[in-house]
């Protein structure tokens, strides 16, 4: 009895104790007006009154965050609960009191009030001084505290700079074609515009449409999360920032610019755009029309991003809006964007396959020309409404369409052996053809031509609600999220396909007919509740449960099954109903339903002191799914239900200067289930060359991955950086494949394999060679490989067997650049050396060795009479690939003069691949094969640019 007493009371004190402790209060202090935090000096003085206006304690003004982002805090320590009186005062101000009530929370060790808005008092005198003309060199950039500040003027060399011209030759700054920035080898993880994040998603946008006269300073910082930000996207920002800083003239701000360019070979381009900037709106409009492989996609900030893959050749028409509000005082925040595009693109292929056996191998030679049409409507937006109230919430709807119409014509051939070297470099036209003779007859398995039009049609709609609430008196907060979304595709087929199996002497001729219909609703809902224990130690749980189900069909028809349809009718042409029916592939054709339980609770665990971060949560996931199965004798019910529990930790360091080391290491654990279309026991013949079968035995897929990285920067001129990436799968869903030899025929059975993995480890240096930051060595190695194990083979007995390949990559990359004199000359010479080996113990494998090297070479002059000169030339040399035209020398050289004619005028003449060497040529190997492929692009041609920008406050 007497120790339950003593619990209680030792309870009781300590309870106590932590109820009535003293406890921090303050108030974000900030101009009535402009609602600008007031700077946190000597000058603005804070004091604690009671409530009768006796004096009780001085308090202070405290600044939280790096500039410009800063927060002034007005801050003073109670010791018991009451009224009080906050008085603020200074001098460029009136005196502000701010009546007070505390009362005191266990949990609640910091008390903030809101916000303190304090009214400027009117200037009595203005006191105008005479001019005084001082002369001075430009300080090109300087440290404040961790911050360093670049000052844009001392840059701008030329008229008609825009922001990326003087990033480029920022001492320190890199600047990649996808907009990625780097300071000292280090990625920013943000890129800011007067404080504000509008354009982080779409820096290109801004780089190269911001005027470089409007820019007075670019900061670059680390930035630590800041809950008491206004807007809740912001308060995650971390890392490393870089803030576009405007010249107060500039603060609200148009921009508009055309481009419009015409060139050889019937090469045009045009694109506009117009940007309305200020501290809390962005609006953007665009409209484009090239035929220069230009899939431009505008970024908030104003930047235009080829997202086009680089093969074939292609026309792109598209139009488009972009939008972000933030509401002054943060009671809502708007972003979105529309975007219509029609397209026409063409791509031609030539591919070269080894397919590994231990017999022999097999050597597929194939060639495609394919044609689209296709047409998109994508819009999304995210809309933060009464922010400032307890019913703040976030809808996010999103909506898109796609049509797309595919006219394609393939041929392929397979042989014993690597014949293209007998064949000649126009082999793709004697495949195409069927003019092969005697090489086919001594050497060819089988032949195939497929003629092809696929249309389709794809729709997207989501809509997503999600409510924050802050717990009262704690940091604790609660998210709730709900989301629909549903995906319609529906797709057609017309095929006319011819195959000579030449070993048989046989040929089969079909006339076939898909259509496809697919139609899935997802529904999810999410509770994440986050405790905040103390200031470095927080604890998460998250309850979520997704539900889903798939309705699909899938028909084929055997059109050459009805009279008079050959393979000389009309591709796109169907008969009636009636017809179409009695031409049905019941054996093939299928129909299925697919539902779906996802539940997950997730519980979490961050600690956070200093410039340490660890995070560590443990998904436990229960997984239902079932579908029934639809098909003639073949009707079937499969379903699959598992716990997983999967598991994910990090833990990094942040750098807190431009000097010194932070490292960075994670692990994550994944499972998850294989399709379920692919434990149906099936058959699917449909392609007579290529019969596919499922596999109810399928395991589920456990992946591990591991990534690390170690960054140190000695100095500000020197600096080393070490990744490692590795993954470990078990139960990838692969096939095992049975080729028939006499036929050309391939029989693939579904089936899980373990044992893939992936590494990736690079080291790369980098060190300023001079103290002025105008020459820059970089040397980066790097070493891949890849363990790709499959099944395959000419007998069972062989395909049963797993097949391994080890894959190893030794890239080596050095650069060197510099900047002469004053960054009005810049070039860089990179040359580099990729080598690909591949090996495995199964018979009849040599190793396969392939590499390729050569270098860049670019210089950038500023000219007299404001013209710039850049060009570049690359060299690419390949060795050891199958193809022998592959193993071949390009030169690459690109040329642009542009004449700056004022701040608003350009005129610029480009030069592309001005040698006519260019190729696109990839090369995969995995445990099956080897494969090679060259796609066409575009043809060397000269373009000249009249460009107009106008700008106005």
């Amino acid at each position: 009895m007497t120790k339950r007493l003593l619990t209680f009371f030792l309870f009781f004190i300590f309870f106590l104790g932590n109820t009535y402790a003293q406890k921090l209060v303050g108030a974000r202090v900030v101009d009535y007006i402009t609602n600008i935090d007031i700077a946190a000096d000597s000058l603005l003085k804070v004091e604690l009154l009671a409530a009768d206006s006796s004096f009780i304690a001085e308090g202070w003004a405290a600044r939280m965050g790096n500039e410009p982002k800063y927060k002034t805090y007005a801050e003073a320590v109670v010791e018991r609960e009451g009224s009080y009186i906050m008085r603020v005062s200074h001098p460029d101000y009136y005196t502000l009191y701010a009546p007070i009530q505390i009362k005191f929370y266990r949990r609640e060790s910091n008390i903030l009030l809101g916000k303190f808005a304090l009214k400027r008092k009117l200037r009595e005198k203005t006191t105008e001084l005479g001019e005084a003309l001082v002369t001075a060199t430009k300080l090109k950039f300087y440290f404040n505290n961790d911050t360093l500040v670049y000052n844009a003027d001392a840059f701008i060399t030329q008229q008609g700079f825009v922001l990326q011209n003087i990033l480029q030759k920022m001492p320190g700054l890199t600047i990649n074609n996808d907009g990625e920035i780097l300071s000292n080898g280090r990625k920013v993880e943000t890129l800011l515009l007067n404080g504000k994040d509008f354009f982080n998603n779409d820096r290109k946008t801004l780089l190269e449409n911001l005027p470089a006269f409007m820019v007075k300073h670019v900061k670059v910082y680390e930035k630590e999360k800041d809950t008491t930000s206004l807007f809740e996207r912001e308060r995650e920002l971390k890392g490393l920032v870089m803030d576009i800083r405007l010249k107060p003239d500039y603060h609200s701000n148009f921009l508009s610019s055309i481009d419009a360019a015409a060139g050889t070979d019937k090469r045009y381009y045009g694109r506009a755009l117009g940007l309305k900037i200020n501290d809390f709106h962005r609006w953007s409009v665009f409209a484009g029309a090239n035929n220069t492989n230009h899939n431009e996609e505008l970024t908030r900030n104003g930047q235009f991003y080829n997202i086009d893959n680089g093969i074939g050749q292609k026309d792109f028409y598209n139009a488009g809006v972009l939008y972000n509000v933030d509401e002054r005082e943060g009671r809502y925040s708007l972003e979105g964007k529309a975007r219509i595009q029609w397209s026409k693109e063409d791509v031609d292929l030539k591919q070269v396959v080894q397919q590994f056996y231990d017999k022999y191998h097999i050597f597929q030679l194939g060639t495609s020309s394919s044609s689209s049409r296709n047409f998109s409507f994508q819009t999304e937006h995210s809309l933060s409404l009464f922010s400032t109230t307890p019913w703040s919430f976030t809808i996010k709807p999103s909506f898109s369409k796609v049509t797309l119409k595919n006219h394609s014509e393939n041929s392929g051939a397979s042989f014993d052996r690597n014949v293209s070297h007998l064949l000649g470099k126009a082999w793709s036209d004697s495949i195409r053809l069927f003019s092969l003779g005697e090489t086919l007859n001594a050497y060819g398995i089988s032949h195939a031509n497929v003629l092809s039009f696929a249309p389709s049609t794809i729709t997207n709609a989501k809509l997503e609600i999600e409510k924050s609430i802050d717990i009262p008196h704690t940091d604790d907060k609660l998210t709730l999220n709900a989301s629909a979304y549903r995906a319609c595709i529906t797709q057609e087929d017309f095929s006319l396909r011819h195959v000579d199996y030449i070993r048989n002497a046989q040929k089969q001729s079909q006339h076939q007919y898909r259509n496809e219909d697919h139609d899935k609703w997802t529904w999810t809902a999410q509770a994440n509740y986050l405790l905040r224990w103390s200031d470095h130690h927080s604890f998460s749980g998250k309850l979520s449960y997704e539900c889903d189900q798939l309705n699909s069909s899938d028909q084929f028809y055997q059109l050459h099954h009805l009279p008079g349809w050959t393979l000389q009718s009309d591709v796109e042409k169907l008969p009636n109903n009636d017809l179409l029916q009695q031409a049905k592939d019941s054996r093939n054709s299928k129909s299925y339903q697919e539902w779906g339980n996802n539940l997950v609770g997730e519980l979490g665990y961050m600690f956070q002191k200093g410039k340490y971060d660890l995070n560590v949560s443990i998904p436990l996931r229960y997984l239902h799914r079932k579908l029934d199965f639809f098909q003639k004798n073949n009707d079937q019910t499969v379903y699959r239900s598992q716990f997983f529990p999967d598991v994910n930790v990090r833990f990094a360091t942040w750098l807190g200067g431009q000097t010194g080391y932070n490292y960075s290491f994670s692990y994550e654990l994944k499972h998850e289930m294989p399709m379920m279309l692919l434990l149906v026991p099936q058959t699917n013949d449909i392609n007579p060359l290529s019969v596919e079968q499922g596999n109810p035995e399928l395991d589920n897929i456990t992946q591990h991955k591991i990534n690390g990285r170690f960054y140190w920067a000695p100095t500000m001129r020197h600096n080393h950086t070490v990744n490692m990436n590795y993954t470990y799968t078990d139960g990838l869903t692969s096939s095992m494949s049975l080729y028939n030899e006499r036929t050309g025929v391939t029989t693939s059975k579904f089936r899980s394999v373990n044992g893939n993995q992936y590494l990736q480890a690079s080291l790369e240096d980098a060190v300023f060679l001079t103290p002025r930051y105008t020459h820059k060595l970089t040397n980066k190695i790097s070493f891949n490989y890849t363990k790709s194990v499959q099944y395959n083979g000419l007998s069972l007995q062989e395909a049963d067997k797993p097949s391994t390949v080890h894959n190893y990559y030794f890239i080596e990359e050095i650069n060197y650049s510099f900047a002469i004199p004053n960054t009005k000359i810049r070039g860089e010479l990179a040359p580099y050396v990729h080598y690909h080996r591949s090996t495995s113990i199964r018979e009849n494998f040599k190793p396969l060795h392939a590499t390729t090297f050569g270098s860049h070479v670019s210089v950038y002059a500023e000219l007299p009479w404001s013209m710039r000169l850049q060009t570049d030339l690359r060299t690419i040399s390949r060795r050891g690939y199958n193809d022998e035209s592959m193993n071949d020398n390009e030169f690459i050289w690109n040329a642009n003069l542009t004449k700056a004619f004022s701040n608003k005028f350009s005129i610029s003449l480009e030069a592309f691949d001005l040698l006519g060497q260019r190729k696109n040529v990839v090369r995969f190997v995995n445990a099956q094969s080897t494969t090679e492929s060259i796609y066409n692009n575009l043809r060397q041609y000269v373009m000249l640019h009249l460009t107009w920008s106008l700008n106005k406050r």
